[in-house]
């Protein structure tokens, strides 16, 4: 879009928010709305703070009305999301929260949860606080299941962030046992070669966690080979693969150094 569509469209949305205003009033929900789209496009376009002043005002006059509908469930995650590009980062996990919190009364709703929850999810790992993001995976995969169903590929992702928020915290036991469904899960419905190698690296990882050295370097072994023969010589995860080779090789040293006794 060019910039003079950009302006045009600016020009059209602020006339609309300001006629809403002058005839309802500024608290009016339609007046409220207009606002709100006008401080998307202003998001859009990158005028974040303005934004963030647009959505902040929305829901001030929103919490006055104890409004809780779905709108602002919206403005709730509207507002999480720009605070977090700016780094706000306690602020949004409060909106993130409060959206997770929220009756959940149609399927829009629960949509709502997931979203918030996978962002706050991934929010909690990026600042270390891994034994709240387990408990917050626990409730994802459950919400996922609801809403999905057990065996779609939302609900397999999930699950397998369970398994890594397991495996952060030292919990190998769980994160093999998780892990490794998801992996028959992905092998059964020929997932994207590439899926099904991160599957097959999170199993590998938790068995070096168990301390199940020959398995894990076998395992590591594989993916490097399939990760060689099927995918392209600048694919990243080839590249990783490639990184990671050290990392069976010394496994299979440590193995075969536990068998002989030595240390």
């Amino acid at each position: 879009m060019s910039s003079n569509e950009s302006d045009s469209g600016l020009e059209i949305l602020r006339r609309a928010y300001e006629s809403a205003r002058d005839r309802l009033g500024q608290d009016h929900l339609d007046t409220l709305k207009a606002l709100a789209d006008l401080s998307l496009h202003d998001e859009v376009y990158g005028e974040l703070q303005t934004a963030i002043q647009g959505f902040e005002c929305v829901f001030e006059r929103l919490e006055r009305r104890d409004d809780e509908s779905e709108f602002r469930s919206d403005i709730e995650l509207a507002l999480g999301r720009i605070l977090l590009k700016v780094g706000r980062i306690d602020e949004a996990a409060s909106h993130f929260a409060a959206v997770i919190q929220q009756s959940t009364r149609t399927a829009q709703d629960q949509v709502r949860r997931h979203t918030a929850a996978a962002i706050l999810a991934d929010l909690l790992r990026s600042t270390g606080e891994f034994e709240r993001e387990l408990a917050l995976r626990q409730q994802l995969v459950e919400l996922c299941i609801h809403i999905f169903g057990t065996d779609d590929t939302r609900t397999l992702h999930a699950r397998s962030d369970l398994g890594t928020s397991y495996r952060q915290v030292d919990d190998y036991e769980h994160a093999y046992e998780i892990d490794m469904k998801v992996l028959e899960a992905f092998t059964k419905s020929m997932a994207d070669q590439r899926i099904l190698l991160g599957a097959m690296r999170n199993v590998a990882n938790d068995l070096r966690g168990l301390k199940r050295f020959s398995e894990s370097a076998d395992l590591f072994q594989d993916v490097f080979d399939r990760a060689q023969r099927d995918l392209a010589p600048n694919d990243p995860f080839r590249i990783e693969a490639v990184r990671n080779r050290k990392a069976y090789r010394r496994l299979a040293r440590m193995n075969r150094l536990r068998i002989f006794g030595r240390s």
